[in-house]
């Protein structure tokens, strides 16, 4: 694995879903009791096995190679473990963590064995199961993770091959297959461990960690491919090591992401 030195923090948060991003390095800090070195994101899944909503909380460990999951208490904001947490399928060192929009599936990359473990996501209970055929496979050092908000496709940043894997969901069974002509090329010595898609759909925006800057590209809404935006990458000369990245769109004067 081609490892990229982290240096910096993010935090991004959006009004119903939230992604975190934890302070990098080789040793992030220790999580829950029997959890340890949690990872760069944390996806806010929600789904309404009722009339009242029930929330969920998913954080990938690095370093206990699991998947820790909360239910969140409406009024208070408090985590309470899912019965069963944190889950495991066998993947080394999970990184990256994305909810489908639908809230059924679960997306986690695999940074030390180039791969993406797809799960379902319990709308009851919040447990995870791990999807038939899963893990799927990736290019190298697979970070940040998104899916797009029609629900249609899964993409992922590839540090150490410096592209990006788009994948089709199957909606049935949350199975990803390859998009043709996936991976799709980020540069050479670019680094790229960010991704996010935008709120419409239409756009995916890839951070560029070794070349400080960031890849726009189009999304082709049929068949999900990729293609560069003219002008891309942009920010250069501006942007000192890029890490995670997440859109969103402004209504009523708030900031909303894409999975609304």
């Amino acid at each position: 694995m081609k490892s990229l030195n982290f240096r910096r923090c993010a935090l991004s948060i959006g009004a119903a879903a939230a992604m975190l991003a934890g302070c990098g390095g080789s040793q992030p800090p220790i999580g829950a009791p029997g959890v340890t070195g949690p990872g760069f994101q944390a996806r806010l899944a929600q789904s309404r096995p009722s009339s009242v909503a029930v929330e969920f909380v998913y954080v990938t460990n690095v370093n206990s190679s699991n998947i820790s999951a909360y239910s969140i208490d409406a009024t208070s904001g408090a985590l309470t473990q899912v019965a069963g947490s944190p889950f495991g399928d066998g993947s080394n060192s999970p990184w990256g963590v994305a909810i489908d929009p639908t809230g059924k599936f679960a997306y986690v990359t695999n940074v030390n064995t180039n791969s993406v473990s797809a799960h379902t996501i319990n709308a009851s209970s919040g447990a995870l199961t791990p999807v038939p055929g899963s893990p799927f496979g990736a290019g190298s050092s697979p970070y940040q993770v998104a899916a797009d908000p029609t629900g249609k496709f899964v993409y992922v940043a590839n540090g150490g091959s410096n592209n990006v894997s788009a994948y089709s969901i199957n909606a049935t069974s949350g199975a990803l297959t390859p998009v043709k002509g996936s991976p799709f090329g980020a540069g050479r010595r670019r680094g790229p461990i960010g991704v996010a898609v935008d709120p419409t759909g239409k756009f995916l925006y890839l951070t560029n960690y070794r070349s400080n800057d960031v890849s726009a590209y189009t999304i082709n809404a049929i068949s999900g491919a990729l293609k560069r935006v003219k002008g891309s990458p942009f920010g250069g000369g501006q942007v000192r090591g890029p890490t995670l990245i997440a859109t969103c769109r402004v209504e009523a004067g708030a900031c909303k992401p894409a999975s609304l």
